[in-house]
């Protein structure tokens, strides 16, 4: 979110920002220094296509939604929201779902350009499952 009070409604891309994990605390209370509670509450969907990734030592917001499209469950794959895998266990809150035909283009934008990445798959914690929901492809965790 670009302001101290969510929006209301679902998240976009034009709302977010990308914050580094461990300077969070900081710039929110820059952020909201000096702004009251907020009012009226209100609900903001978290299901967004909106992550955080570094892209080239930047933190930065991206929109997987245009390599997220599918028709079918087997048009989806699991990815890691970084330019490569790590090659090991992942945290499941790091995978997302795309479809097979959006993953090297998602691959691309993560790398901000031209990268080769070591031959190696990531092992995603839990039981995690690519399906397409609505035209998108997500993740399932069991």
């Amino acid at each position: 979110m670009r302001t101290c009070c969510d929006s209301c409604g679902e998240e976009s891309l034009e709302h977010s920002v990308a914050v580094r994990a461990d300077a969070m605390t900081r710039w929110y209370e820059e952020l909201c220094d000096g702004v009251p509670a907020c009012t009226p509450p209100c609900m903001v969907s978290r299901g967004s296509s909106v992550i955080a990734a570094c892209v080239q030592g930047q933190c930065t917001a991206i929109d997987i939604a245009p390599f997220s499209r599918c028709d079918s469950n087997d048009d989806c794959v699991l990815r890691e929201t970084s330019c490569c895998s790590t090659c090991g266990l992942v945290s499941a809150s790091r995978i997302v779902g795309v479809s097979a035909e959006g993953d090297a283009s998602l691959h691309d934008a993560l790398c901000g350009g031209d990268v080769a990445c070591d031959d190696c798959e990531s092992q995603p914690s839990g039981e995690n499952h690519p399906r397409c929901a609505d035209g998108q492809c997500i993740v399932v965790r069991d």
